[in-house]
């Protein structure tokens, strides 16, 4: 990034502003809510796309990996910038984080119409203005946090929190679908009424849902499932019950089994038999497929999904840089290039073969 467009994160006390030292709590869920915003940066303008969730990849974690350095005088200001020694280019760091800049200077305008037309999908907005939300240091800590570019200051979470609440409530008023794993009970056919018991607590919940679900709930009665709908939790947080259930699978978590990965008109296939691990992680509503070797990790909401997550993600690393020249990628970058042509090889096409 140029010296010109550097940010950096400056931390005051209101009504005190010569302290130079910051709340740990403040400082750890800015740099979070910062992390998190340059991934969903990063996801959106590689085409990712969004779900009910939103987890960044391997690959996403591995090139835009935030740092800070060295504190500088004032109340308490911290340059952050990308890792440009791992996977990520000096040309890419610039991109991702001036557009995160120019995102957070609009913050600081309040300037709703400019933020609307630079994130017209509903779902990436939401995620988008939760991390900026939560850019703010907890109220708790009489922190605020000042964003500056180039030593001038683009937003102050002492101006903006209250414009940025109200855009983030106008955004998730439509209800969250999530999931919970629970095992069958009984059913009501006259008042489409299941009851299914919750694993982790033991609680029986009764679930309203539509018809389509019932073929699923009667083709796997002793099945350990996954139950999609609207959920309705208690004080602590513990699902009471969910309504418009409208997806129900069977848990599968066995190992996901690497075939022919098409990357556009390629296909390539492993040159041994590739086992990704299948996690379900119901506090997310998410399946998770990782593949150490080859830095994968990546989610989708259902089994079915996953596999295809699973392909785009390889098909992505094998276009970046299994084809990619060693001049133009860094020596990790390299390393991971060498791990992707030895775990897989180009299969000829059909007019090579014929």
């Amino acid at each position: 990034m140029a010296d010109g467009e550097e940010l950096s994160l400056k931390f005051y006390e209101r009504g005190r502003p010569e302290v130079h030292s910051v709340a740990a709590v403040a400082l750890a869920q800015s740099l979070d809510a910062f992390q998190r915003l340059v991934h969903l940066t990063a996801m959106r303008r590689e085409g990712r796309t969004p779900g009910r969730r939103v987890r960044p990849t391997s690959d996403i974690q591995a090139r835009y990996r935030l740092v800070c350095d060295l504190p500088r005088p004032g109340s308490f200001v911290a340059p952050v910038r990308l890792n440009e020694h791992d996977l990520l280019t000096p040309s890419d760091s610039a991109l991702i984080l001036g557009e995160v800049g120019e995102l957070l200077a609009a913050v600081g305008r309040q300037d709703e119409n400019w933020i609307l037309k630079a994130l017209p999908d509903p779902v990436w907005r939401r995620f988008s203005l939760d991390a900026i939300e939560r850019l703010a240091p907890p109220a708790s800590t009489d922190t605020e946090l000042e964003i500056q570019r180039a030593g001038v200051r683009i937003v102050d979470t002492g101006a903006s929190r209250t414009f940025v609440e109200r855009l983030t409530r106008d955004t998730t008023k439509s209800k969250m679908r999530e999931c919970v794993i629970g095992q069958f009970k009984k059913i009501d056919f006259v008042t489409r009424q299941i009851t299914i018991r919750h694993m982790r607590t033991g609680r029986d919940l009764s679930c309203s849902y539509e018809p389509l679900v019932e073929e699923t709930l009667l083709d796997h009665p002793r099945d350990t499932l996954l139950v999609f709908g609207t959920v309705t939790r208690d004080a602590s947080g513990q699902p009471e019950s969910i309504g418009e259930v409208d997806h129900i699978e069977v848990v599968d978590e066995d190992p996901l089994s690497i075939s022919a990965v098409q990357v556009g008109n390629d296909t390539i296939e492993p040159t041994e038999p590739i086992l990704a691990d299948v996690k379900f992680d119901e506090a997310e509503s998410l399946y998770t497929a990782t593949l150490l070797s080859l830095s994968v990790s990546t989610f989708a909401e259902t089994r079915e999904g996953l596999a295809d997550a699973v392909e785009s993600e390889l098909a992505l690393l094998w276009r970046r840089y299994a084809t990619a020249d060693d001049g133009r990628l860094t020596p990790a970058a390299q390393t991971l290039k060498k791990r992707m042509q030895k775990a897989f090889r180009r299969m000829p096409s059909a007019t090579q073969t014929s």
